[in-house]
Parts: C-alpha cells; structure tokens; sequence
C-alpha cells in the first residue's frame, strides 16, 4: 500500500472533519501518533529510519542518540525517556503534513516520539529534541500543559543545544529576562531570539539552584507542586 493510501485509510478512519482539521494543525503530534501508517523501515521497535537508509546511515543515526543521550547523562545524569525515535529525509515523508525539518518531539498521551528530519540530523537538534521527551516524562503531559511555561520548556532543552547562534553575547542581547513573559508557545515562536534568550536565562538559573537538583525539581513538578515553588532556591 503505498503512503498517499495509508494516509487516505487513516483518515477514514477519524470521526468527522474535526479530527481532519486537527492532524493538519497539529502535524507533529498526528505523524507521531499514525507513524505506523507511513514507509519507514523498524530498525527495532522503536527506532524508525528512512526505508532506503544503507547501513552507514543506520549507524549514524544510533550513533547521533546514543551521543545525545550521554550529553544529557554528562549535564543532568541518565535519561528515563524512551520514545519512539524516526529519521527521515524527505519534506513529503509525512505527506499530507508538514512538518519541521529539524525536529520536534511530539507526545500524545503516554506515546512519545523524536522526529528528525534532514536540517536535524546533528547532534545538538537530537539532543535538544531528546530534552524535551526528558521533560515531558519526568512532568507527565497534564502538568507540563499546565504549569511549565513555554521559554522554561525550551531552556532546558536549548542547555543541551552547542549551537554557537544561540550562545549570544551581552553586547549581542543584552537582557533576556523579557523570554519569561513567553508562556505559550506561539508567543515563544514569535518572540525574538527567543531560544538563546530562553538557554541564558535557563542556564543563569540552573547556576543558582544547582543543575543536580533539576531532575528532583522535575518530579515535585509531577507530584502537584506549582512551576514558580519548583524554581525558586
């Protein structure tokens, strides 16, 4: 079955022009949640490549994880996350969805994925994705839609992200308190310089409070405790 007939049975599939709507909206969290619907070869269960990946590839691309995971193991210790991980290359992997060409790490319910496309396929956008997913199990989805604010999300993914772009300096950005008043993630996307704005006022706090402690922080959040007592001293 080819992937235009996989997608057109999928939204067969879906109750009303509502959930049509949503997919095309939302791309990231539908590719991740019919991800079984498009051609990608299952290196292991979960772990997804390009199904023309020769081996070099393949090994590149579990060498790209194993690597991202020991940068979050190094700053933060051992990752729990374990989501479903897919490599593709083409912008019409997904089609109809478009999605980002770096990376994202939707999760839907307790369904986590990375998903990196070709402009991702480094080490810094896997492990800023890789972040994420971190968050997201440690939090649980619930509290990370209800408490944690959008700049705080992508601080602390952007702590594993080298990119020397978002290393700004002082007399590039002088201040970066201003990404705190970005709680949603469309002010976030259209804030400016909003990611390294978001990883210097992530990092300044994590000097503060101690990076050991952020995990720990992490779990009070999960067990009910509000955004603003988790990150104060």
């Amino acid at each position: 079955m080819t992937i235009r007939k996989r997608w057109v049975a999928l939204l067969a599939g879906l109750v009303g022009v509502g959930s049509v709507s949503f997919a095309l909206a939302f791309p990231a969290p539908m590719a991740c949640l019919a991800i079984n619907a498009y051609g990608f070869e299952a290196d292991s269960e979960r772990f997804l490549v390009p199904a023309d990946s020769n081996q070099e590839e393949k090994s590149k691309y579990k060498n790209l994880v194993q690597q991202a995971r020991e940068r979050i193991t190094t700053a933060f210790g051992q990752p729990e996350a374990d989501p479903i991980v897919v490599f593709f290359n083409s912008p019409r992997a997904f089609w109809p969805l478009h999605l980002n060409l770096h990376g994202q790490a939707p999760t839907i319910g307790g369904r986590a994925c990375l998903i990196i496309g070709p402009n991702g396929q480094n080490i810094d956008v896997v492990a800023h994705e890789l972040m994420h997913a971190e968050m997201h199990r440690r939090v649980g989805s619930w509290m990370m839609f209800r408490e944690v604010p959008a700049w705080f999300d992508e601080g602390v993914a952007m702590q594993m992200d080298y990119r020397e772009r978002y290393a700004m300096s002082h007399e590039q950005l002088p201040s970066t308190t201003y990404v705190r008043e970005f709680a949603s993630y469309g002010e976030f996307f259209n804030g400016q310089n909003s990611y390294a704005a978001a990883k210097r006022e992530v990092r300044i706090w994590l000097t503060e409070v101690g990076v050991g402690t952020l995990y720990g922080r992490l779990d009070r959040l999960k067990n009910g405790a509000p955004f603003a007592a988790i990150t104060e001293q």
